[in-house]
């Protein structure tokens, strides 16, 4: 009878068959390595893991409802510094000049800062000269949920920051509100915020409070305010920051007094006149020709001997003064008055 082959040996040391190639340790497909967690999927596992440990409870959820799970989960978020509304909050508008916030004047729009540091930008098309006011409102007013709201700027079109144009706690309790004056017609963004770490709704709305008034008298040599020695004229200050220039003819060697008045001696409205200088032909100013409160009470006078010759040809200078007005004159005598808001006159 013939002999059988001897068995393998399969002990320890024992040679093994290698694999064949591409199968697995059951003979199956090729195991894969594993694929790298994302940053934030790292930052996230601890609370997750926890999360299903959670889950795995028997009294994780009660009545047949997940509220317990969902506070649990909340809170782990918090631990591992990870808020549900910062995982998944979408921004309603971006703090650009590529926003699609609109906010007309004369209405209202309203937004979301969902996660700390959001700011939403509006776009609002403005007139120069025209005065408006801005409120961004929350919860102070009932206006949404957003605690302490903070009115983050005012844009030009380029987007760039106006000046001075920030505020905070102006409104409404904690709610914020400008006016602004524009000097500029076009687009300007409006910028909504809040203060520190508050989230919430709020509500942005744009009015017009009243067009700035109509300038009298411009500041330049072009102006068409004549004052003579020996006469009077007034004018006003509609706006703080306002210079009226008169074009008075003064003769070389000649001593004159100007004196601009206005409420102090009842010469007009204007609380505290300002005579801002004497300004030769080309609209230089003359130095030491500003006076403040040098007439009576706040009013300004000025006592000034004219250097330029013009035997022919008399020179024209400008009086520049901030206030309503009225020139009162005698044969040498000029009276200017005028500073603030108000009217006055120049005698």
């Amino acid at each position: 009878m013939p002999r059988s082959p001897p068995r393998r040996p399969v002990g320890r040391g024992a040679e093994r068959r290698p694999p064949r190639a591409g199968a697995g340790s059951a003979g199956g497909p090729p195991r894969r390595s594993p694929t790298p967690l994302s940053r934030s999927a790292r930052r996230h596992r601890p609370a997750l893991a926890r999360l299903e440990n959670l889950l795995q409870q028997p009294d994780a959820v009660d009545g047949g409802g997940n509220a317990r799970a969902g506070r649990q989960l909340d809170h782990a978020f918090h631990q591992h510094g990870a808020r549900q509304a910062e995982v998944g909050a979408v921004d309603d508008y971006p703090d650009t000049t590529a926003t699609s916030g609109v906010v007309p004047v004369g209405g209202a729009t309203t937004g979301t800062i969902e996660i700390a540091g959001d700011r939403d930008w509006f776009a609002v098309t403005l007139v120069a000269g025209e005065r408006y006011q801005i409120d961004l409102e929350g919860a102070p007013t009932s206006s949404g949920t957003l605690g302490d709201p903070f009115l983050r700027g005012l844009y030009d079109a380029t987007g760039t920051l106006l000046p001075g144009t920030a505020d905070d706690d102006g409104g409404v309790g904690l709610n914020s509100r400008l006016e602004y004056a524009a000097t500029v017609s076009g687009t300007h963004y409006i910028s909504a915020g809040a203060f520190g770490d508050h989230t919430g709704t709020y509500k942005l709305a744009v009015s017009a409070i009243s067009a700035a008034p109509a300038d009298d008298y411009p500041d330049t040599t072009a102006t068409s305010g004549v004052v003579p020695v020996g006469g009077a004229t007034t004018g006003t200050i509609e706006i703080a920051g306002d210079r009226d220039w008169f074009a008075v003819t003064l003769v070389a060697g000649e001593r004159y007094q100007i004196d601009l008045e206005g409420a102090p001696t009842g010469s007009g409205t204007l609380g505290d006149p300002f005579l801002r200088g004497l300004y030769d032909a080309t609209g230089t100013l003359l130095p030491g020709t500003a006076d403040d409160d040098g007439g009576t009470d706040l009013n300004s006078r000025l006592e000034y001997t004219a250097a330029t010759s013009g035997t022919h040809y008399p020179t024209w200078t400008v009086v520049e003064g901030l206030g309503s007005v009225v020139f009162r004159q005698g044969a040498d005598l000029i009276e200017y008055v005028g500073r603030g808001l108000g009217g006055g006159a120049m005698a």
